[in-house]
């Protein structure tokens, strides 16, 4: 059995864990600060792995690593387009209202299903009227950005 130090989720092959631990199990780190502390985290989690594999009397010593690989990755959440498949548990919930449009104008198509609620789980754009007969979007550049 193998399982993810980060996460505690279990696996029973070792390949299924490495898949995890390359796309799943993400951490999101929000200033640079934290970058070291999260290292440090995981260099912890590593010395720790290594004394219990150390105990369990197989006579192995881990003296150094050899490679570790770190991907950092520029993450920015606040910014709306289009349509993003949500992950399942998300909808299974079924309480978000996630509309299937191909433009960039997401958030007046959220805007009018607010006005005019959706009925279903497969949210369509055909579902609600076209946002351009509800709403004046003159003077709003698509897709909405946050101003600092």
């Amino acid at each position: 059995m193998f399982t993810c130090s980060s996460c505690q989720k279990s696996f029973s092959r070792k390949d299924n864990l490495i898949r995890h631990l390359k796309n799943a199990c993400k951490k999101v780190i929000c200033n640079s600060s934290a970058t070291k502390d999260l290292v440090e985290d995981f260099l912890t989690i590593i010395d720790n792995k290594a004394d219990e594999f150390a105990e369990k009397d197989s006579g192995w010593i881990l003296l150094n690593l050899l490679f570790l690989e770190i991907n950092i990755n520029k993450f920015n959440p606040l910014r709306a387009s289009s349509f993003i498949q949500l992950p399942p548990e998300i909808t299974q919930r079924q309480a978000v209202v996630n509309i299937r449009n191909n433009d960039d104008y997401c958030f007046a198509w959220y805007v009018v299903a607010a006005l005019h609620p959706p009925t279903g789980v497969d949210f369509q754009t055909s579902s609600n009227p076209h946002y351009s007969t509800v709403l004046n979007t003159t003077g709003i550049d698509f897709p909405i950005t946050l101003r600092h």
